[in-house]
């Protein structure tokens, strides 16, 4: 396992620690400048991982949907927002019932999850075509492209 897919594992991983990180936050609000200084750290690696999440998805989505790569970006964008507003009402729901941590533990597992079906879905990048034979398998019959 190389490349993209340790890359997004190891990102999910983080992700799933800094949501455990988060729901530990509630028990250190008594010293403002380690809940302060925590807060600003996790929030930094948290940007950090969702920034190589969302490359690592279009990349994928770029191999495995390349004719059909608008509409697929265009579903991935769609379920975020949608993720976007039921997500805080789900998480406040969870919070009223069960308290400030459990829902995001709940994130934390549901990274943990995906992570897992990610390593079992997903080929490694040593059996993915190459980028060249992608181009030239889109291509119809008989073209050829001349770079200059």
């Amino acid at each position: 396992m190389k490349g993209r897919k340790i890359s997004l594992a190891t990102a999910l991983i983080l992700q799933s620690i800094v949501m455990i990180l988060y729901a530990g936050l509630f028990y250190v609000t008594d010293y403002y400048w380690v809940f302060l200084g925590v807060s600003v750290f996790i929030r930094l690696v948290e940007g950090a991982m969702r920034s190589i999440q969302q490359v690592i998805c279009m990349a994928y989505i770029n191999i495995f949907y390349q004719s059909t790569f608008t509409s697929k970006f265009g579903l991935m964008e769609s379920t975020a927002s949608l993720g976007q507003i039921i997500g805080p009402v789900l998480g406040s729901a969870i919070n009223y019932f069960t308290g400030y941590s459990i829902p995001l533990l709940t994130y934390a597992v549901l990274y943990w999850i995906c992570t897992v079906i990610f390593l079992v879905a997903i080929p490694s990048d040593d059996s993915l075509p190459s980028k060249a034979a992608r181009r030239k398998a889109s291509l119809p019959l008989g073209k050829t492209i001349i770079r200059y």
